[in-house]
C-alpha cells in the first residue's frame, strides 16, 4: 500500500470513565504497539502490559483499531499509543520464485514505519543549529556537577556548581504561614497580601493617615475651593480674600480702597493709610469706620 500517514504516536488525557482509545496508523502486529500511562503532575511513566492493562483491535488494517484499558485513566492521566515495531527485516525471498509483489511492498511499509518512528524520536531530541558541523559529545556523569559549554564554546564539560548561599524553599503547600519573612518570591496568603495593601497610600479613595509625614516638595491641591472648616486652602484662594489692592473692612466690606501700593489692614502693628500717619486702634469693639 502507499504509506501517506505519517503519524506513529497518539496522545490522550484521561476522564475517569474512558476505556477505548482509537489509533490511527497501521500495524502488523498486536505486539506492534506500545502503550504507556504518564502521570501528569509528576511525569512519571507505567509501561501497560499487553493482555493483562490492554487489548488491541484493528491488526493489520490500514485505517489502524483501538486499544481497550483494563483501567480508565484518571483526569490527571495520559495514556501515549506509540508504533513499535522491532527493527527487523522478516521477508525472505526465495530464488527463481515468482516475484512476491504483497510481500514486498508490506516489507517497504515496515522500513517506511520504522523510518517514523525513529523521526519521532529525533523530534524529541537537542539538535545544533543547521549551520554547525562539528561533533559534540557528552561528557562522562559526574555527580553534583552541571554540564556547560568550555571557555571556548566548542566543547561540552562538566562544571562545578556555584555557592548560592543559603536558598529558602517555601514548603507549604497549605498556604497556612504568611511569606513576610521569606524571600520576596514566594508565595503568599491572601490575607497578607490584604494587610499589606491597607498599609499603602491609595491614589484614590478616602483613607485617614496617621503619623507625620514629611514632603519634599509642597502638595499641590485641586482648583476647587475649600467648603468646609478643616479643607486645606490654595494659595490662589487666600489671595482672591485679601487683594494687595483693595482692602477689607473690619466687617468684611470692600468700603475701603487702600492705595495698590501697600498690604491689607492688619490688626497689629503700624501701617501707613493712605499717607497718614500711623497710628494705633486700642477699642476693637469700636464701630467706626476709617
Amino acid at each position: 500500500m502507499a504509506v501517506s500517514n505519517q503519524n506513529c504516536k497518539i496522545i490522550y488525557v484521561g476522564d475517569g470513565s474512558t476505556t477505548t482509545f482509537s489509533y490511527t496508523f497501521k500495524i502488523f502486529e498486536e505486539t506492534d504497539l506500545v502503550v504507556i500511562k504518564q502521570n501528569i503532575n509528576t511525569g512519571q511513566k507505567t509501561t501497560l502490559i499487553l493482555g493483562s492493562d490492554y487489548t488491541v483491535t484493528g491488526a493489520g488494517q490500514e485505517g489502524g483499531g483501538n486499544v481497550i484499558v483494563s483501567v480508565a485513566p484518571t483526569t490527571e492521566e495520559r495514556l501515549i499509543i506509540l508504533r513499535n515495531i522491532p527493527l527487523t527485516q522478516p521477508l525472505d525471498y526465495v530464488e527463481n520464485d515468482p516475484f512476491p509483489a504483497e510481500s514486498h511492498e508490506k516489507g517497504l511499509d515496515r522500513l517506511t514505519f520504522i523510518t517514523q518512528q525513529l523521526q519521532e524520536q529525533l523530534n524529541r531530541v537537542i539538535l545544533q543549529d543547521i549551520s554547525q558541523n562539528q561533533q559534540i559529545e557528552f561528557p562522562n556523569p559526574s555527580a553534583d556537577k552541571l554540564i556547560g559549554w568550555n571557555s571556548t564554546g566548542d566543547k561540552l564539560e562538566n562544571k562545578d556548581l556555584q555557592n548560592l548561599g543559603t536558598v529558602v524553599v517555601d514548603t507549604d503547600p497549605t498556604l497556612s504561614n504568611n511569606s513576610d519573612n521569606n524571600v520576596a518570591s514566594q508565595k503568599a496568603t491572601k490575607s497578607y497580601v490584604d494587610t499589606k495593601d491597607a498599609q499603602n497610600v491609595k491614589l484614590t479613595g478616602d483613607q485617614i493617615i496617621g503619623g507625620v509625614k514629611t514632603f519634599t516638595s509642597i502638595p499641590v491641591l485641586p482648583s476647587s475651593d475649600p467648603t468646609a472648616d478643616n479643607e486645606a486652602t490654595r494659595k490662589a484662594y487666600v489671595d482672591g480674600k485679601f487683594d494687595t489692592s483693595t482692602g477689607h473692612d473690619h466687617d468684611g466690606s470692600n468700603s475701603k480702597i487702600l492705595s495698590s501700593t501697600y498690604a491689607p489692614f492688619k490688626l497689629i502693628g503700624d501701617y501707613n493709610i493712605n499717607n497718614q500717619s500711623s497710628f494705633t486702634i486700642s477699642n476693637l469693639t469700636h464701630s467706626k469706620k476709617y
